[in-house]
């Protein structure tokens, strides 16, 4: 990680301020609206080119697939 005077000062912000954060961010979380923008965002549907498909949240285990890395070696040779 890159220690940047912007990142510390993020840094410094979040524990100075970390239970009211995380009191504001629950509150939104369960706010009926969001509740479903939210999980509309992560159940949405990707199809991958090497012929995969995942969602929002599965993302990062797709791209550790072996079907996807063998896809990607398939483009470097």
């Amino acid at each position: 990680m890159i220690d940047t005077p912007r990142a510390k000062a993020c840094r410094k912000y979040y524990e100075k301020n970390k239970v009211s954060l995380l009191i504001r961010n629950k509150e939104y979380r369960e706010i009926p609206e969001n509740k479903q923008a939210i999980k509309k965002q992560r159940n949405q549907k990707f199809k991958c080119e090497c012929g995969g498909k995942f969602t929002q949240t599965h993302r990062l285990r797709h791209t550790k697939s072996n079907k996807h890395q063998n896809w990607v070696k398939s483009l470097s040779n």
